[in-house]
């Protein structure tokens, strides 16, 4: 993502009017974002509506700053996991004003993978590099910046799931595939894999719901092939004198092999060799610590 920074000086009028943000999951009707999201599951589409109260290329003229409009742009940035910065950063929408065509209101949707528990979207006005005044704003400049926080409460997306024919991927017969594709331990958990279903195995994703040793089978099926490819990547180091964020892979990952009693380096290299030779042996020791509890 480009790098945005604020000028000095920053010429755009103070702003005191909110601007109207709503949600929606799935078909569902808009919400204030002051309300709390309760009604998710795995792989729930959240809609984003922002409507500014305000005149964008109005205030642009009470400012004198017409002269740049055509260079400058608005953004949406999503900023997912806890803290001021989040666990994950991302533009999810770039618009233009050079087109004069601007839209009243704005509406995009955020993939659950790119979920947690809290969200902060970013509504910014910047500027390509240009000389006003005989001051050279840099590329990047932000202009005017407003920002929304939303809580996702209940069943927050724990899986990033999506159904598609095998037989026409090239995966064959089977059930289920997982999918990883991490490289950094302060990803966000939930943009690191994706399980992948046959939608010609009839009513798979009921049976899950409704079958608990299917679902404890996918369940140490993603967990033990997330701890293999991290654990066995060698471009992935875990320190475990770091405090990784929440819902971070770092965090999960520390958290499971917790269950394994692997807490330092030599733990660590241990487990490596034990799965490198035995690798059946770490997937009965996954059910053990990972299965559900059923009692007769």
């Amino acid at each position: 993502m480009k790098s945005f920074a604020y000028p000095y000086p920053n010429l755009f009028p103070f702003i005191d009017i909110s601007s109207t943000w709503k949600f929606a999951v799935g078909e569902s009707e808009y919400q204030d974002f002051k309300n709390f999201v309760i009604d998710w599951d795995y792989d729930a589409i959240l809609k984003i509506y922002f409507k500014p109260l305000w005149n964008i290329e109005e205030i642009f003229k009470q400012a004198n700053l017409e002269e740049i409009f055509d260079n400058s742009k608005i953004a949406f940035i999503l900023i997912s996991g806890p803290g001021q910065h989040g666990v994950l950063r991302k533009k999810i929408l770039d618009y233009s004003l050079s087109s004069r065509n601007i839209e009243d209101s704005f509406n995009f949707e955020i993939d659950s993978k790119l979920q947690a528990k809290n969200l902060k979207i970013k509504f910014i006005i910047y500027t390509d590099e240009v000389k006003l005044n005989n001051f050279i704003y840099k590329k990047g400049s932000i202009l005017y910046e407003e920002i929304a926080s939303l809580d996702i409460e209940g069943e927050s997306p724990r899986i990033s799931l999506k159904e598609i024919n095998f037989e026409n991927n090239g995966y064959g017969n089977a059930n289920w595939y997982i999918r990883f594709y991490g490289y950094s331990l302060s990803q966000l958990f939930n943009s690191t894999y994706t399980v992948y279903l046959n939608n010609q195995k009839k009513n798979i994703k009921e049976q899950l719901k409704n079958d608990i040793f299917l679902r404890d089978a996918l369940k140490v099926d993603i967990i033990s092939t997330i701890i293999q490819s991290v654990i066995l990547n060698n471009d992935i180091d875990i320190d475990f004198d770091e405090i990784y964020p929440d819902e971070s892979l770092g965090k999960v990952i520390k958290e499971w092999l917790i269950g394994f009693q692997v807490e330092s380096k030599d733990e660590l290299e241990k487990m490596r060799y034990k799965m490198q030779i035995n690798y059946g042996e770490f997937k009965r020791k996954c059910q053990e610590i990972f299965c559900t509890s059923v009692i007769n």
